[in-house]
């Protein structure tokens, strides 16, 4: 009895990090090369799409449409 509940909570143990991963990844879409693309192309005139990323200073910035004249960090 004792080895059959250690079997089991084994396999549990090894199966753990794969359906973490799993969920992690199902959980938090990114968009993909078309539709950045696609939304780059609806940014109005003057704009441009920066993606997002660290910038100056190691702070988080998010994706927007910036203007043209803006400086680029």
């Amino acid at each position: 009895m004792k080895a059959k509940i250690a079997s089991v909570i084994g396999m549990a143990m090894t199966l753990a990090p794969a359906l973490s991963i799993t969920v992690m990844a199902a959980g938090s879409p990114s968009p993909t090369a078309t539709q950045t693309a696609q939304i780059a192309t609806t940014c109005p005139a003057g704009m441009h799409w920066e993606a997002d990323g660290y910038i100056r200073g190691g702070r988080w910035r998010a994706a927007h449409c910036a203007n043209n004249q803006a400086p680029h960090y």
